[in-house]
């Protein structure tokens, strides 16, 4: 996965793993935000790589808790 912006906005926090990504960006106004992109492959594609639906679920609230107001 992967996050691309424009240089006028600057990089304040990324958090990511196989199955999520959470970037903070600051945009010329200093507001913040958030964008978080989430992918987990269907279940046969994990249990070929002996990885649970559940585990990989960790995964991504593990990014999700990342998120700030």
């Amino acid at each position: 996965m992967a996050t691309y912006y424009r240089q006028s906005l600057w990089l304040d926090y990324t958090m990511r793993n196989e199955y999520g990504l959470h970037t903070r960006l600051i945009l010329p106004t200093s507001q913040r935000i958030n964008v978080t992109n989430v992918y987990i492959p269907p279940t046969s594609s994990l249990l070929r790589r002996n990885i649970t639906e559940e585990q990989a679920i960790t995964a991504v609230e593990m990014v999700l808790e990342e998120l700030q107001p």
